[in-house]
């Protein structure tokens, strides 16, 4: 959505309805963190929405699979608790 949409936000409002599964990726598609996306925005967009469902990491595997699922989780964990109640 960041590089297609104008405004992704508006996006995300737009379409809250059709959202069933939510792809998370950094704006150079690595890890959450790793870029320049404001997660903490894009995840309390979601939660003040009242999206329930699932959010992924759809990332390229840099410098290795364990690293960026780790890196995720550490940028990730403290907005979906913040937002959510819960990592």
């Amino acid at each position: 959505m960041q590089l297609e949409e104008p405004d992704y936000i508006r996006s995300i409002r737009q379409y809250q309805d059709c959202s069933i599964h939510v792809h998370l990726a950094d704006s150079d598609r690595q890890y959450p963190g790793h870029g320049q996306l404001p997660f903490d925005e894009i995840i309390k967009i979601f939660s003040e929405l009242g999206y329930q469902g699932a959010f992924t990491a759809e990332i390229l595997q840099l410098p290795d699979q364990r690293s960026a699922a780790e890196n995720t989780m550490r940028h990730m964990a403290p907005i979906f608790s913040q937002h959510y109640g819960r990592p």
